[in-house]
Protein backbone atom coordinates (compact mmCIF):
# COMPACT_ATOMS: atom_id res chain seq x y z
CA UNK A 1 0.00 0.00 0.00
CA UNK A 2 1.42 3.20 -1.29
CA UNK A 3 1.95 5.80 2.06
CA UNK A 4 0.88 8.89 0.38
CA UNK A 5 -2.83 7.30 -0.06
CA UNK A 6 -3.27 6.88 3.18
CA UNK A 7 -2.17 9.92 3.84
CA UNK A 8 -4.16 11.50 1.70
CA UNK A 9 -7.11 9.78 3.09
CA UNK A 10 -6.55 11.19 6.30
CA UNK A 11 -6.18 14.91 4.90
CA UNK A 12 -9.73 14.69 2.82
CA UNK A 13 -10.73 13.17 6.73
CA UNK A 14 -8.99 16.37 8.42
CA UNK A 15 -10.69 18.62 5.52
CA UNK A 16 -14.39 17.44 5.92
CA UNK A 17 -13.40 18.01 9.73
CA UNK A 18 -12.00 21.08 9.17
CA UNK A 19 -15.52 22.31 7.00
CA UNK A 20 -17.72 21.42 9.78
CA UNK A 21 -15.75 23.41 12.49
CA UNK A 22 -15.98 26.56 10.39
CA UNK A 23 -19.93 25.76 9.61
CA UNK A 24 -20.28 26.16 12.89
CA UNK A 25 -18.24 28.61 13.90
CA UNK A 26 -17.22 30.84 10.98
CA UNK A 27 -21.12 32.86 9.82
CA UNK A 28 -18.71 33.96 6.35
CA UNK A 29 -18.70 30.69 5.70
CA UNK A 30 -21.91 29.49 6.60
CA UNK A 31 -23.67 32.21 4.57
CA UNK A 32 -21.41 31.49 1.35
CA UNK A 33 -24.88 30.20 0.01
CA UNK A 34 -27.09 32.72 1.18
CA UNK A 35 -27.74 34.68 4.43
CA UNK A 36 -28.43 31.71 7.03
CA UNK A 37 -29.82 32.69 10.52
CA UNK A 38 -28.71 29.81 12.55
CA UNK A 39 -26.86 26.30 12.41
CA UNK A 40 -30.48 24.38 11.98
CA UNK A 41 -30.13 26.11 8.20
CA UNK A 42 -27.54 23.97 6.89
CA UNK A 43 -28.35 20.83 7.85
CA UNK A 44 -27.39 19.19 4.83
CA UNK A 45 -24.26 20.29 4.95
CA UNK A 46 -23.37 19.90 8.49
CA UNK A 47 -24.91 15.62 8.08
CA UNK A 48 -22.17 15.67 4.74
CA UNK A 49 -19.98 16.64 6.45
CA UNK A 50 -20.06 14.09 9.08
CA UNK A 51 -20.66 11.46 6.95
CA UNK A 52 -17.36 12.21 4.63
CA UNK A 53 -15.92 12.64 8.23
CA UNK A 54 -16.46 8.84 9.17
CA UNK A 55 -16.11 7.67 5.94
CA UNK A 56 -12.40 9.16 5.38
CA UNK A 57 -11.78 8.03 9.21
CA UNK A 58 -12.82 4.49 8.50
CA UNK A 59 -11.04 4.19 5.19
CA UNK A 60 -7.61 5.37 6.75
CA UNK A 61 -7.98 2.96 9.80
CA UNK A 62 -8.51 0.17 7.20
CA UNK A 63 -5.68 0.99 5.41
CA UNK A 64 -3.61 1.46 8.30
CA UNK A 65 -3.84 -2.16 8.84
CA UNK A 66 -2.75 -3.23 5.52
CA UNK A 67 -6.51 -4.43 4.63
CA UNK A 68 -6.76 -2.89 0.46
CA UNK A 69 -9.66 -1.62 -0.90
CA UNK A 70 -9.73 -1.97 -4.74
CA UNK A 71 -13.73 -1.96 -5.40
CA UNK A 72 -13.96 1.47 -2.71
CA UNK A 73 -10.80 2.93 -4.45
CA UNK A 74 -12.64 2.65 -7.57
CA UNK A 75 -15.70 3.81 -6.58
CA UNK A 76 -14.16 6.82 -4.81
CA UNK A 77 -12.13 7.31 -8.39
CA UNK A 78 -15.43 7.72 -10.39
CA UNK A 79 -17.50 9.21 -8.05
CA UNK A 80 -15.81 11.95 -7.11
CA UNK A 81 -13.64 12.74 -10.37
CA UNK A 82 -17.02 12.84 -11.93
CA UNK A 83 -17.99 15.60 -9.19
CA UNK A 84 -14.46 17.23 -9.50
CA UNK A 85 -15.23 17.60 -13.26
CA UNK A 86 -18.45 19.38 -12.17
CA UNK A 87 -16.82 21.36 -9.85
CA UNK A 88 -14.75 22.95 -12.77
CA UNK A 89 -17.85 24.24 -14.51
CA UNK A 90 -18.72 27.70 -13.41
CA UNK A 91 -21.21 28.26 -11.35
CA UNK A 92 -21.91 24.75 -10.75
CA UNK A 93 -18.61 23.82 -8.47
CA UNK A 94 -19.74 26.26 -6.36
CA UNK A 95 -22.77 23.74 -5.36
CA UNK A 96 -21.07 20.33 -5.91
CA UNK A 97 -18.43 21.68 -3.43
CA UNK A 98 -19.61 20.74 -0.27
CA UNK A 99 -20.10 17.46 -1.00
CA UNK A 100 -16.66 16.94 -1.91
CA UNK A 101 -13.66 16.73 0.90
CA UNK A 102 -12.11 19.59 -0.78
CA UNK A 103 -14.88 21.61 -0.12
CA UNK A 104 -13.66 23.69 2.38
CA UNK A 105 -10.47 24.93 0.20
CA UNK A 106 -12.75 25.00 -3.15
CA UNK A 107 -15.08 27.74 -1.27
CA UNK A 108 -12.14 29.68 1.09
CA UNK A 109 -10.15 29.82 -2.24
CA UNK A 110 -13.57 31.70 -4.05
CA UNK A 111 -14.92 33.99 -0.84
CA UNK A 112 -11.45 35.15 1.14
CA UNK A 113 -8.73 35.04 -2.10
CA UNK A 114 -8.60 38.23 -4.88
CA UNK A 115 -9.15 36.09 -7.93
CA UNK A 116 -9.40 32.74 -5.97
CA UNK A 117 -11.67 31.03 -8.78
CA UNK A 118 -8.38 30.35 -10.60
CA UNK A 119 -7.17 28.62 -7.40
CA UNK A 120 -9.83 26.69 -6.94
CA UNK A 121 -9.94 25.08 -10.37
CA UNK A 122 -6.46 24.29 -9.83
CA UNK A 123 -7.74 22.60 -6.71
CA UNK A 124 -10.41 20.58 -8.36
CA UNK A 125 -7.98 19.59 -11.27
CA UNK A 126 -5.87 18.61 -8.92
CA UNK A 127 -8.53 16.54 -6.96
CA UNK A 128 -9.38 14.91 -10.52
CA UNK A 129 -5.77 13.80 -11.38
CA UNK A 130 -5.66 12.21 -7.37
CA UNK A 131 -8.73 10.12 -8.53
CA UNK A 132 -7.92 9.42 -11.61
CA UNK A 133 -4.64 7.73 -9.99
CA UNK A 134 -7.12 6.55 -7.52
CA UNK A 135 -8.77 4.63 -10.04
CA UNK A 136 -5.48 3.21 -11.64
CA UNK A 137 -4.24 2.15 -8.56
CA UNK A 138 -7.37 0.13 -7.52
CA UNK A 139 -7.58 -1.33 -11.27
CA UNK A 140 -4.27 -2.86 -10.32
CA UNK A 141 -4.82 -4.42 -6.90
CA UNK A 142 -8.10 -5.59 -7.89
CA UNK A 143 -5.75 -7.20 -10.51
CA UNK A 144 -3.48 -8.72 -8.91
CA UNK A 145 -6.38 -9.99 -6.49
CA UNK A 146 -7.54 -11.72 -9.30
CA UNK A 147 -4.07 -13.43 -10.76
CA UNK A 148 -3.92 -14.60 -6.90
CA UNK A 149 -7.11 -15.96 -6.23
CA UNK A 150 -6.39 -17.73 -9.74
CA UNK A 151 -3.15 -19.10 -8.62
CA UNK A 152 -4.46 -20.74 -5.58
Amino acid sequence: MKIYIKFIFSVFGLLATFDLLFLIYSSEYRDVFGQVSGVAEITWRIIADIVMALFYGLVFWKLKKGITLPRLMICHGVLYGLLGVAMCIPWAGYFFAPLSPIGLLFLASIIWIQDGYYLSLAIALMFIVFNLYLIQYGLKENKNRVRLALLR
